[in-house]
């Protein structure tokens, strides 16, 4: 998997005149660190892709929830 660049989305978000979104490399393990400088998270192998785990969706939830 593909994990999105720490560093390049905190730059990119203290230029951003709009919200950003990671569309990739989100995951329950790395998902609190991007919440400060995104806004949306677009998510699929780490929570099943085509075959949804709920368990996985639900403890990802609660983490960008939280």
């Amino acid at each position: 998997m593909l994990l999105p660049a720490y560093t390049k989305i905190q730059q990119i978000s203290q230029v951003a005149t709009k919200p950003i979104a990671i569309a990739s490399g989100i995951s329950i393990d790395n998902v609190k660190q991007f919440k400060p400088y995104v806004r949306d998270f677009l998510v699929g192998t780490s929570i099943g892709y085509h075959n949804l785990i709920l368990e996985k969706c639900i403890e990802l939830r609660e983490a960008i929830h939280e």
